[in-house]
């Protein structure tokens, strides 16, 4: 689920359009 995805990058702080 890239939602999950987002919300574990944003509290690591990484750049959530890595994930994309």
């Amino acid at each position: 689920d890239a939602s999950l995805l987002r919300f574990l990058v944003d509290m690591r702080g990484e750049d959530v359009d890595n994930i994309q």
